[in-house]
């Protein structure tokens, strides 16, 4: 897409109001757009600019326009009518440089094709070099803006190779175009050079208003500004058509700058960036704010000329992938504005590169769906609320949960949006999800968030260790550790290994009993032990607080110390509240300290001790032994 002067190189117009900069050759005559005031008459305007001196004068029937040759001198006189806004250089424009079979399956169009959507009934107007005879495209008609032939046919290439990206028949040959019934009509306004004057661009845009066209596909563009170029796809965006742009083929490897060719910058234009097939923005691909969405871009194959075809690259290429996918969405949804149709597409395109929207990528690839699901137009109906069939989600890694969004709207209507919503996980290593099907992947939390229109509604998802990843815990333990980790108690000494014959440390009891209990660990005040670990500070302070352990000093918990069975007896009789019984203990091993504990644990049928006649009180209590303690605790 770069820029071709020519001989116009020396002219430089100012695009400010009321001033024409001063031309080395005043008596050469150049081609220049007069912006008249609006309430002007095709006719007066012309007329007047004719009295001028204007020559080969064309004017436009949608913005009080004219194009004209004039000198210098004759320019700097017609600006002095009042009724004259400004007067700018008619610049050329340049196609973009050149390339499919891999872009169809990239943005998903047989989804929408086997729901029965190719684009039928819907009008494109290819604004570029002509349309060639081809076995593979059908042109429903057309107009050609040059001066030079009245036929629209293609003798550049450039245009045929859009059109057959767009709309190459499903007809059993060659390829098949995005929306491959849509009706393509070939707009003429580049050379066999693949130029195109500014003027020829704007008589291009009105026939396609005038025409009734719903699309504009504009594979070209320019670094230079104009009024009324912006002026003319103003009006065709209020007529509500869809125009979608190239944003440039003037990127650079790093994709920091802001170089987005127009059209493609003006808000009413769709901007489309350029991707490779591994989905990365293709160096040459423009970058900016004003980048909407990316398409494939690199290596396209497509239509050309003599019945051809062949593969080009550029953001030329991946420009007509977005018109396709637009006269889908126009088939599918004829009741919705250009705005809605817009706003859907960028919902569904894939997030690329920094998360949301960026100066890359834009919003992302584009998607195409199956269509199917209903939308309600929000014009004078707005979006009240989104709403889902869950309120968090606890999953196994690989046990997939579907979720249901349904959308409410101001008049009432209640309809699904699991499909046509935009749906991301903040952490995908946790959790991916696609249309609203969620997929855990590894242990942790994550949230997912599904967007429709202005409304956003999120979910919380945790993915939990679960007994069985252990390969230590036998089928008599599994009960116990599997309640324990479902309910975020504690996780194995490793993902694959519980320990459940390792010895528990002070400070980790500490934590599974303060969870358990459902401690207040927020508020409890501090203790005065010093050799407390930063993660289980506030589970010590919850169960010193309550009363239910205490340290081995007055500043020391003894923290990495393992904790004996009577001491455990000693917490859980408190903890629990747990009662003793009249019968006499059969442990000989058990003191006047820990009588009425122990006897608590064994009339709970919590533990029966370690023999018939030892409790093992001075023992340590293994990972294993405190999980089954607690788990009958649970289910007293």
């Amino acid at each position: 897409m770069k820029i071709v002067y020519g001989t116009l190189i020396a002219i430089l117009l100012s695009l400010g109001l009321g001033q024409l900069t001063t031309m080395a050759q005043e008596d050469e005559e150049k081609r220049m757009i007069i912006v008249y005031e609006e309430e002007q008459k095709g006719f007066s305007i012309a007329k007047k600019t004719e009295d001028f001196g204007g020559s080969q004068v064309e004017a436009f029937d949608e913005i009080s326009v004219v194009s004209a040759s004039m000198t210098e001198a004759e320019a700097q006189q017609l600006l002095a009518d009042p009724t004259v806004r400004f007067i700018e250089e008619d610049i050329i424009f340049s196609l973009s440089s050149q390339t499919e079979g891999w872009g169809i399956p990239q943005i998903k169009a047989p989804l929408a094709w086997d729901s029965g959507f190719t684009g039928k009934g819907v009008k494109i107007a290819v604004l570029d070099s002509g349309i060639a005879t081809h076995n593979d495209l059908v042109v429903a008609g057309g107009v050609s803006t040059v001066d030079y032939t009245t036929s629209y046919k293609d003798d550049q290439g450039h245009g045929t190779h859009v059109a057959g990206i767009i709309g190459a028949r499903n007809n059993g040959i060659g390829i098949k175009g995005v929306a491959y019934d849509a009706q393509l009509y070939a707009v003429k306004a580049f050379d066999n050079e693949g130029n195109a004057y500014l003027s020829d661009l704007i008589e291009g845009v009105e026939w396609a208003i005038t025409n009734g066209m719903d699309i504009i596909n504009l594979s070209g563009g320019s670094p230079q500004n104009s009024t009324a170029f912006k002026e003319v796809f103003d009006r065709a965006y209020a007529h509500g058509l869809l125009i979608v742009a190239a944003a440039g083929n003037v990127g650079d490897i790093n994709g920091t700058a802001d170089n987005v060719e127009y059209p493609a910058r003006y808000s009413t234009v769709i901007a489309v960036g350029a991707l490779g097939q591994k989905s990365l923005r293709a160096e040459f691909s423009s970058t900016g704010s004003t980048v909407e969405v990316m398409a494939p871009g690199v290596e396209v194959y497509s239509t050309v000329l003599n019945n051809g075809y062949g593969l080009s690259s550029g953001t030329s290429m991946a420009t007509p992938y977005v018109a396709g996918q637009l006269a889908l969405m126009k088939q599918a949804y004829p009741e919705l504005t250009n705005k809605e149709l817009r706003a859907i597409m960028t919902e569904e395109a894939k997030d690329l590169g920094e998360v949301g929207k960026d100066i890359r990528y834009g919003n992302g690839l584009i998607q195409i769906s199956s269509y199917k699901a209903p939308r309600i137009s929000e014009v004078n109906n707005p979006l009240v609320k989104l709403s889902l069939n869950k309120t968090s989600i606890t999953s196994a890694i690989d046990k997939s949960v579907q979720l249901e969004l349904t959308a409410s709207y101001t008049k009432g209507e209640v309809i699904s949006a699991t499909e046509t919503a935009k749906w991301l996980s903040a952490n995908p290593a946790v959790a991916t999800v696609v249309k609203g099907k969620v997929v855990p992947k590894s242990i942790g939390n994550t949230t997912i968030t599904a967007s429709l229109g202005s409304k956003t509604i999120s979910i919380k998802v945790t993915v939990p260790q679960t007994a069985d990843m252990f390969t230590d815990v036998p089928k008599e333990y599994f009960p116990a550790i599997d309640y324990l980790v479902r309910n975020e108690i504690t996780n194995g000494e490793t993902t694959t290994k519980f320990g459940i014959q390792s010895p528990i440390l002070r400070v980790d009891a500490a934590i599974w009993l303060a969870k358990e209990l459902k401690l207040d660990m927020e508020t409890a005040p501090a203790s005065e032990f010093t050799d407390v670990p930063a993660r289980a500070v506030s589970a010590v302070n919850a169960l010193k607080h309550a009363g239910y352990i205490n340290g081995k000093t007055k500043t020391s918990f003894g923290a990495t110390q393992k904790i004996t069975r009577g001491e455990i007896a000693l917490i859980l009789k408190n903890g629990y509240k747990l009662q003793p019984n009249e019968e006499k203990l059969p442990f000989t091993d058990v003191s006047e300290r820990y009588e009425d504990s122990v006897n608590a644990l064994a009339a709970n049928n919590i533990t029966n001790g370690l023999t018939t006649t030892k409790f093992g009180v001075s023992q340590n209590v293994t990972r294993g032994q405190l999980a089954i303690f607690i788990y009958r605790l649970a289910n007293m």
